[in-house]
């Protein structure tokens, strides 16, 4: 009841905890089958003791029994599981945020206009005062206007691309607007960016991304005339390449791309769905409330002012990846925190059998260290053999999960010694507590024990 909340949060669910007599029966029911189960092995193996050799005093102990080795160990085994797990998802994740996307995210504010009539209002319609409000505002350092989300699918036009007489290659096409690349940071490898004072850039020129230049033959390919299929095909010539730029999530690997000047920038009003605006460090708030104020003052009444963050929207493509990278996280935590139950349960019994050894190494001058080292060694060869178990699951795991995304870490061995040795440095914790307790004692208490 306590953790529901964060359980939703986790899981991204929205389940409640109504204990009916059905749900809460069950859950009796379970605990009485669970500890039935339990409490059925001990009491099977005392009955099985023979009452005149336990009168005369010489039933002892017996060592710990290969399948209470082998629970340890599975339990182990799927700590060390989850920890890689969780490694490897937060490298790759880490990777995603640290990628070159090809542009600046950071300070870039979207602005949704897509209420906005296309036509009337301020002399140059809505969109274009609007954009020219923005930039009197000395934080704003660019605006660039879009038709559509560059990075929504809904964006993107297949079309086919053929320079000259070659072979014909599929592009995606993306309808853009002035000052995309300088508002976006974007890095022309060759060539110019599209400009205001040339007219012919409407309609007669495109700019292409590196990976399409490589395939049509390098950067001298501007000036050159590419010829885009389908309905109503066209002759652009190319006036710059970019470098390649991802506008999807890393899932997908970077296509050969074209950006083409929307063709109802001719009329001259710059009419849009989306404003691009980037915003030089410092005051960013005080610059959104700026754009705001000047929203109001031009915009008719009722329409509302709408704005993100563009980093947080391209975050939204690992949500997922986020969510079960808290998931399994969690459960490395709750696996290790069981396994080291069994590791506390298991030093506690051979503490138990060998009490008296432990009091004659004391008495013959035998460290507590030295006897902590004695009873851990045993787990750092459970934790080995649970090893051996966990990483050929997890690479295969982890391979099978990695291969969703075109751009990710490479597999190597670092991270499964370092899961490893985590579970293992706390298995070592769990035991030296125990160990060093008995260590510590009287060795005339341990002595007399027996």
């Amino acid at each position: 009841e306590v953790l529901l909340p964060v359980f939703n949060a986790l899981m991204d669910k929205e389940l409640s905890l109504d204990l009916d007599p059905i749900l809460l029966g069950a859950l009796v029911g379970l605990a009485l089958l669970v500890s039935l189960g339990a409490g059925a092995y001990p009491a099977l193996v005392q009955s099985r003791f023979h009452p005149a050799v336990v009168l005369k005093g010489k039933l002892k102990l017996s060592n710990v029994t290969p399948f209470g080795r082998g629970l340890v160990i599975v339990q182990f085994s799927l700590s060390i599981l989850l920890v890689i797990s969780t490694l490897v998802m937060l490298r790759q994740l880490r990777f995603i945020r640290a990628s070159d996307l090809g542009f600046d995210k950071e300070q870039v504010v979207l602005v949704n206009t897509g209420e906005l009539p296309e036509l009337g209002g301020p002399a140059g319609g809505y969109h274009t005062t609007l954009r020219n409000s923005f930039l009197q505002h000395s934080q704003v350092a660019s605006v660039a206007m879009l038709r559509y989300p560059l990075w929504l699918h809904g964006s993107v036009r297949d079309t086919e691309a053929q320079l000259s007489k070659g072979p014909q290659i599929l592009v995606q096409q993306y309808l853009t607007g002035y000052d995309l690349l300088k508002t976006l940071g974007m890095k022309l490898r060759a060539g110019r960016d599209f400009s205001r004072d040339l007219r012919t850039d409407v309609g007669e020129s495109i700019i292409i991304n590196q990976t399409l230049a490589d395939q049509l033959g390098g950067n001298s390919v501007v000036g050159e005339s590419i010829r885009l299929a389908g309905s109503g095909a066209v002759t652009r010539k190319v006036i710059g390449v970019v470098e390649d730029f991802h506008f999807e999530s890393l899932h997908h690997r970077v296509q050969p791309t074209v950006l083409v000047l929307n063709k109802e920038l001719e009329e001259g009003t710059e009419q849009g769905r989306l404003f691009l605006v980037r915003i030089r460090a410092g005051g960013i708030l005080d610059t959104i409330a700026y754009m705001e104020k000047k929203w109001r003052e031009i915009v008719p009444p009722g329409r509302v002012f709408q704005y993100s963050f563009l980093d947080e929207d391209l975050a939204r493509f690992y949500q997922e990846e986020n969510r079960w990278g808290k998931i399994v996280s969690c459960s490395a935590l709750l696996a290790i925190f069981i396994a080291c139950l069994g590791a506390f349960g298991l030093t506690s019994l051979v503490v138990v059998q060998r009490t008296k050894e432990i009091g004659i190494r004391k008495v013959l001058g035998a460290s507590v260290p030295s006897i902590v080292s004695l009873l851990g060694k045993e787990f750092t060869y459970l934790v080995l053999a649970a090893n051996l178990i966990a990483w050929p699951i997890a690479w295969y795991a982890m391979h099978q999960w990695l291969e969703s995304f075109a751009y990710r870490i490479d597999l190597g061995p670092g991270v499964f010694v370092l899961g490893g040795a985590l579970v293992l440095i706390v298995a070592w914790l769990t035991v030296s507590y125990q160990a060093s307790r008995a260590a510590r004692s009287n060795p005339v208490d341990a002595l007399r024990y027996e």
